[in-house]
């Protein structure tokens, strides 16, 4: 899968975004996705678009949340959509297993953060202070990664998460330029924290 146009919604979104706010403690506003209603609480005064694209490996529906240097965006698709059906099990059946072997296994959930970095990354220089590991997003084991890259003079840190429920990857995403990253971090943790992932499909 390409996600070239998530990229694409990320340099509007870095033009075109206010200069940076204030750096407290905003409120948060619950948003719904879709079409997985999943939940996620973002900053209120945060501009916020969304988007769907269909791309050769399926539908991507991108949630896109940005303030002054801060961006997050939220990414999902139904790996299991016009796929044929098993004659071997249900559907409900099919996405359990294909859950359950993406999730337990940390070289596919790397794989997809990979991918989906590798993808958004084009033209830039290499990550530095790279941190990789497995954590948990919206309850179900995730791949992390969080660096750096170097773009003229200014500093821009990732932070990404990838996982799987019922079928269905969400790859959440965190971007803001500057060299203090440590002050917005617990801002994008009350954002993560509040991911509710959506039920299996019907």
């Amino acid at each position: 899968m390409r996600f070239s146009f998530a990229a694409a919604l990320l340099g509007a979104a870095l033009v075109l975004a206010p200069s940076a706010s204030a750096q407290g403690a905003p409120s948060l506003l619950t948003s719904i996705g879709s079409p997985f209603p999943y939940r996620i609480d973002l900053p209120r005064d945060w501009e916020i678009h969304r988007d769907s694209r269909n791309t050769h490996g399926g539908t991507l529906h991108v949630l896109l949340a940005s303030s002054g240097n801060r961006v997050a965006i939220l990414v999902t698709g139904d790996v299991l959509k016009d796929q044929k059906e098993s004659t071997f099990a249900s559907e409900g059946q099919t996405r359990q297993i294909l859950t359950d072997m993406l999730v337990n296994s940390d070289s596919l959930l790397y794989a997809l953060m990979n991918k989906f970095r590798g993808d958004m990354a084009a033209g830039e220089g290499p990550m530095l202070d790279v941190v990789q590991e497995i954590r948990t997003l919206g309850g179900q084991r995730s791949a992390y990664m969080k660096g750096r890259t170097v773009i003229g003079r200014k500093s821009q840190w990732i932070e990404l998460h990838a996982t799987f429920q019922n079928g269905i990857m969400y790859v959440l995403m965190f971007i803001v330029e500057t060299d203090d990253y440590a002050a917005h971090e617990p801002l994008f943790a009350r954002i993560r924290d509040s991911l509710v992932l959506a039920p299996a499909p019907r």
